[in-house]
């Protein structure tokens, strides 16, 4: 990384991450509204990048499913939510049925993983924050909503993650994890990052009383699956040629690439704290 990569880096880092501070810690509407633009910039990003393969995506449908999805989470149920998965698909091959020769059946299948990939997972933002918001959780610093604080559980983890796999597999990386998707990313890197992800989710948790045992769970679900995510969008960049989802984060790409992990790793920490946890 060159001196001048490292400085836009540090000075999107230094701007962006009061901002992100504050729109969690405050959470309802402005947290939920701004998990939508990501979710919609992020969609356009993902529509751009297909484009270069010549593939059509239906852009217009796309940002009224992640709307609906991500409106769905924050204010709807369940049975909203599969009304809203349901009407997609349905929408999309009447589409495809109604006129093949500009929506073919392949362009119909992309537009659909495409749509779900990025507005069900992004959804799951809101779902983990909101979760529960007036119970609450004693930490060192004060009580906070235990949906804040399973939300920043696996947030810090996966940075973690991403941060100590880049050091670690730069500095001792010999093995490939994935050469034909991400020649960069190394088994060293990848076992470096899974152990920063466990040791930060257990040490942040033991300091609030939760049980070592789930601690290391969701540590280890969200180092596993913060790699998952991100050779997931590494996928999709080699197939459509790009380097980076985007460039509107200088030195660190598109909102994609920033998120790709997280969207994976929230989910499953979600599932694993409402089925055994609270």
């Amino acid at each position: 990384m060159n001196l001048n990569t490292l400085f836009k880096r540090s000075l999107t880092a230094v701007i962006g991450a009061p901002i992100l501070i504050y729109i969690i810690l405050i959470g309802k509407e402005i947290f939920a509204c701004s998990i939508l633009i990501l979710a919609l910039i992020a969609w356009h990003e993902l529509v751009k990048m297909f484009n270069k393969r010549f593939i059509k995506v239906w852009q217009e449908l796309g940002v009224i499913s992640i709307a609906a999805l991500s409106t769905s989470a924050y204010l709807g149920t369940s049975e909203h939510t599969l009304a809203i998965i349901l009407f997609t698909i349905l929408a999309a091959f009447i589409r495809t049925v109604l006129s093949s020769s500009s929506f073919s059946v392949v362009e119909c299948c992309v537009t659909l993983a495409s749509i779900f990939y990025i507005g069900i997972t992004f959804s799951y933002l809101i779902l983990l924050r909101c979760t529960l918001p007036s119970e609450f959780i004693a930490t060192p610093l004060g009580e906070v909503s235990i949906g804040l604080f399973y939300f920043i559980l696996p947030l810090l983890g996966t940075w973690t993650n991403d941060i100590t796999a880049y050091l670690m597999g730069s500095a001792i990386g010999k093995h490939k994890l994935c050469p034909k998707i991400s020649p960069g990313k190394s088994v060293e890197g990848a076992i470096s990052g899974l152990i920063g992800s466990i040791l930060v989710v257990t040490l942040i948790g033991m300091a609030c009383g939760i049980t070592l045992k789930h601690l290391i769970i969701i540590g280890t679900l969200t180092g596993l699956f913060a790699i998952i995510g991100d050779l997931v969008e590494s996928a999709l960049k080699r197939f459509c040629d790009v380097k980076d989802s985007g460039s509107i984060l200088p030195g660190h790409g598109g909102i994609l690439d920033r998120f790709d992990a997280l969207i994976f790793v929230v989910p499953v920490v979600y599932y694993y704290i409402k089925f055994f946890m609270i």
